[in-house]
């Protein structure tokens, strides 16, 4: 992609990002073709069925730029109606790596969706958290030390050298990390 340069604020995000459109421009492709959240359920399943992680707390951050759109979205899936997104990849993902009930599971493990937002001192605000003992992240580095215990599990999501990406007609802005970048950052944040 072209360079971008001007940097996308929150206020912006919560105006005009259409949560709907971002699942179908970058997760809704036929199932034998290569899609994004395929190749991310895909590394989650390695990472997290090995059964070397345990915890009780997981945060997801930055993972749908406009989370109070997808609270709901996901509040509904986790009872079971219905909310218009395919979750076509997720199922066919979920058939490939590990058991059928493993959408019964999810439901029975999550406890709580929360709007997180990493600008403030309480990302949860009004709700208090202990630190996590999993995060994973997409787009996101600010504000992850405080969100994770020390020793905890970092699983960072995302495409290298991007400067920005399109739903729709709207650009959003994202930074533009190497390897080395996403490291000295890392080490400057004692993770």
């Amino acid at each position: 992609m072209s360079e971008f340069t001007n940097f996308t604020e929150g206020e912006y995000y919560e105006g005009h990002f259409d949560s709907q459109a971002y699942v179908k421009n970058f997760y809704s492709c036929p199932a034998e073709e290569k899609n994004f959240l395929a190749f991310v359920l895909r590394c989650l399943s390695r990472i997290f069925s090995a059964g070397e992680h345990k915890g009780k707390l997981l945060v997801d951050v930055g993972n749908g730029p406009s989370i109070h759109s997808l609270e709901c979205v996901i509040e509904k899936w986790l009872k079971s109606q219905k909310d218009g997104l395919d979750w076509k990849p997720i199922s066919t993902v979920c058939s490939e790596t590990g058991p059928s009930d493993l959408e019964a599971t999810l439901k029975q493990q999550a406890k709580k969706v929360l709007k997180c937002d990493v600008r403030l001192d309480n990302p949860f605000y009004p709700h208090t958290l202990e630190p996590a003992d999993c995060v994973i992240t997409s787009l996101s580095l600010h504000g992850l030390s405080k969100l994770m215990r020390p020793g905890g599990l970092l699983v960072m999501i995302g495409v290298l050298g991007e400067s920005f990406y399109k739903v729709d007609e709207q650009l959003f802005s994202c930074l533009g990390l190497s390897r080395d970048n996403i490291e000295e950052a890392l080490s400057g944040l004692g993770l």
